[in-house]
């Protein structure tokens, strides 16, 4: 029945999100996004534990705000079966390429940066990324000293 990804997103993502939610926590609250304005893209700069569980779960906060939802990067190491591939290009992810050598980081990031700048600008698309390469193992969420 998804005629689009924001379907796809409504529809199968929320709804997912939400029944696990439900059968297996005691709840998610927010604050702050009444703060934010409703057609305005922002950049969202997180630790994070579950990169792919974090963004679904903002998104959903998101869409229940009715703000608009992210783009969120996914390190490629992370989506080497096709299954999850496909998931994360109907989650909106895009790609970060790890393990490559000083220059190639280099130019992917640069390549990187100016996507995020059009999906901000031009897109109108807010953008999730993580403060760096890596999820907490040991709940101590530290935030990058450079951020």
């Amino acid at each position: 029945k998804c005629k689009s990804i924001n379907d796809f997103q409504r529809d199968v993502i929320r709804e997912s999100v939400m029944r696990i939610l439900k059968e297996s926590s005691a709840g998610l609250t927010t604050s702050g996004f009444e703060n934010l304005e409703k057609d305005q893209p922002y950049l969202y700069i997180s630790n994070h534990r579950d990169i792919i569980l974090d963004t679904c779960l903002l998104n959903v906060k998101l869409f229940d705000h009715d703000l608009i939802r992210t783009a969120s990067a996914i390190g490629d190491n992370l989506v080497q079966r096709p299954f999850v591939n496909a998931l994360s290009k109907l989650t909106r992810n895009f790609i970060v390429k790890r393990g490559v050598g000083p220059r190639e980081t280099l130019l992917s990031s640069k390549k990187l940066s100016e996507y995020i700048k059009t999906l901000l600008q031009e897109e109108n698309r807010s953008v999730w990324i993580a403060q760096r390469q890596g999820r907490t193992k040991d709940g101590n969420d530290i935030t990058e000293q450079g951020v």
